[in-house]
């Protein structure tokens, strides 16, 4: 469900529809984010469409909350759906606010929507990202990216 996208939006009104997931709340005031937080709700956040419309969050703030995030890419309008460009753009942009470290970033683009959908018996199967050749770090994985061809491997046991 999108929420205070543009300008804050009642939080008991978008709470009582029982969602299980939220996105943008980039109007959210800091007491909004707490009840999130505390209800243990994620979020799902679109820098680069957050930026072409002229939005400039702090998304330190929602972690600083326990809030989950997951990446996602939005408006393909604007941005093309490519989730290499969102995880290189957020590490750029946040680190003008509060740094966010290049793992945690990476989790918001695998790790925590993975849990999230087997969390909600939504059974996906196991992929491997692998950049032929190459050994990357988290910080190389969603910064440079794009200098390497990645393929998506099934699980192979």
């Amino acid at each position: 469900m999108h929420f205070s996208e543009n300008v804050n939006e009642d939080i008991n009104k978008i709470l009582m529809l029982k969602p299980d997931f939220l996105v943008h709340g980039i109007e959210a005031s800091d007491s909004d984010l707490d009840m999130i937080g505390h209800l243990r709700i994620p979020i799902v956040i679109t820098p680069r469409s957050n930026i072409f419309y002229g939005k400039r969050p702090d998304y330190s703030r929602y972690l600083a909350r326990g809030i989950d995030l997951l990446l996602g890419t939005d408006n393909v309008f604007v941005t093309e759906p490519d989730m290499f460009s969102e995880m290189d753009f957020l590490y750029r942009y946040q680190r003008f606010f509060n740094y966010i470290e290049p793992e945690k970033i990476l989790s918001m683009a695998v790790e925590t929507p993975r849990r999230f959908l087997y969390n909600h018996n939504i059974k996906i199967p196991e992929r491997y990202i692998f950049f032929e050749n190459e050994l990357l770090n988290e910080y190389d994985i969603i910064t440079k990216a794009h200098y390497y061809k990645p393929e998506i491997l099934p699980n192979i046991k």
